[in-house]
This record gives structure tokens, C-alpha cells and sequence, in this order.
């Protein structure tokens, strides 16, 4: 998926990138945002917004990729994207997040650590978002499954990935050498969990 395509998804008033928001339709029926529907509110016939607001924080030094991204996002919509550094990491947006959901003002979409979704599925500050990426017709099968899936939760899709990170493996070539072990990285953590202690 494009993150184009993303920002029109926010454009809803849905919002996610790392981490859904609190916006859109409401969710309030008298229970809770994680015991409503499993696909999130209706938003069939939800007007794009002309204007949203994304906070982020420029992982990997990103802001220039992002306007850019916004900066095309804009050229083939027509919808303003207000981007505001929330902070210089995701602890300092997640801080802002959590300071503005006791009466700040909201964003339509945030950027968060992807190891953190869970928090605000739990207080109830996010929202399913399969009905919301249907009406953006939001290609999922663009995602890399393993990345994808990783906000899903009781058959429901929570966020979405932005901008992850990727892992590196770090080995001493000697020390793995004086353990007996390939001079290799191992092909799966199984076959890592199985070598020999260095």
C-alpha cells in the first residue's frame, strides 16, 4: 500500500499510521470502542475531510520523505495535511497523545511505536479500522503479512504499519567460530534457539 493511500484512509477521519487515533464516526453506543463491532464504525458515505492533522516524529530523520508524501498526497486530492512534530521520539508523541485524550485536541492520524498498540487498545483510545480502510479502498494486500498482522487482535485490525524498522542480526565471527557454529547467521530463531550457547 502507498502511503498515499494511507493519508487518504486518514482523510476519513480514521486515522492510523503506526497507531489508529481517536477519530471519526463516533464510537460511543454505551460500550466501549473494544467491544463494538470487530470492523470498526460504519463509514460508508463519510465525507473526506478537506483537512486533517498528522503528528509525527520523523522516524529516521523522515520529514523531508514525508512532506513530499503529503506534498503528493495533497496534488492528487486536494486535502491539506497539517503535519505537527509531536516530539522527537515516540515516547515524547505518546506522552502528547495521552496528555491531549483528557481534553487537548486530537489528531486525525499519529505515528507511534508499533510495540505500543496494545496500550491504547486497552484504554480504549483506538479504534478497529477494516471498515474505515474498505471505504479508503486501502489495498492490505500491499503489506507484508508479518507486519500486518502484527496489530490484529481478536479479528480485529487495530493499526497499520508506517514506517518500521528493520532488525539486524550483529555476530563476532570469532566467537561464533570457537562456539562450533557455521559461519553463518542462522536461518530461523528455531535453528538459533538450538545452537550452542557462546
Amino acid at each position: 500500500m502507498s502511503r498515499r493511500r494511507l493519508l487518504s484512509m486518514a482523510a476519513l477521519g480514521a486515522g492510523a499510521v503506526a497507531l489508529a487515533a481517536c477519530a471519526g464516526p463516533s464510537t460511543s453506543s454505551g460500550a466501549s470502542s473494544s467491544a463494538a463491532d470487530a470492523n470498526g464504525p460504519d463509514f460508508s458515505g463519510v465525507t473526506p475531510a478537506t483537512t486533517i492533522t498528522f503528528w509525527s516524529n520523523h522516524p529516521g530523520s523522515s520529514e523531508d520523505i514525508t512532506k513530499q508524501i503529503i506534498s503528493d498526497f495533497k496534488n492528487e486530492t486536494g486535502i491539506t495535511v497539517n503535519l505537527v512534530t509531536a516530539g522527537s521520539s515516540y515516547e515524547n508523541v505518546a506522552q502528547k497523545f495521552q496528555t491531549a485524550q483528557t481534553g487537548g485536541t486530537l489528531p486525525d492520524i499519529v505515528v507511534f511505536s508499533d510495540v505500543w498498540w496494545f496500550r491504547y487498545y486497552m484504554q480504549d483510545s483506538i479504534i478497529p479500522l477494516t471498515n474505515a480502510l474498505k471505504a479508503a479502498n486501502v489495498d492490505t494486500s500491499d503489506y507484508r503479512d508479518g507486519l500486518f498482522a502484527d496489530y490484529q487482535y481478536k479479528g480485529s485490525q487495530w493499526a497499520v504499519p508506517w514506517a518500521r524498522s528493520t532488525p539486524l542480526f550483529y555476530y563476532n565471527k570469532s566467537h561464533w567460530a570457537a562456539a562450533g557454529l557455521p559461519d553463518r547467521v542462522p536461518a530461523t530463531w528455531d535453528e538459533f534457539a538450538q545452537w550452542p550457547p557462546s
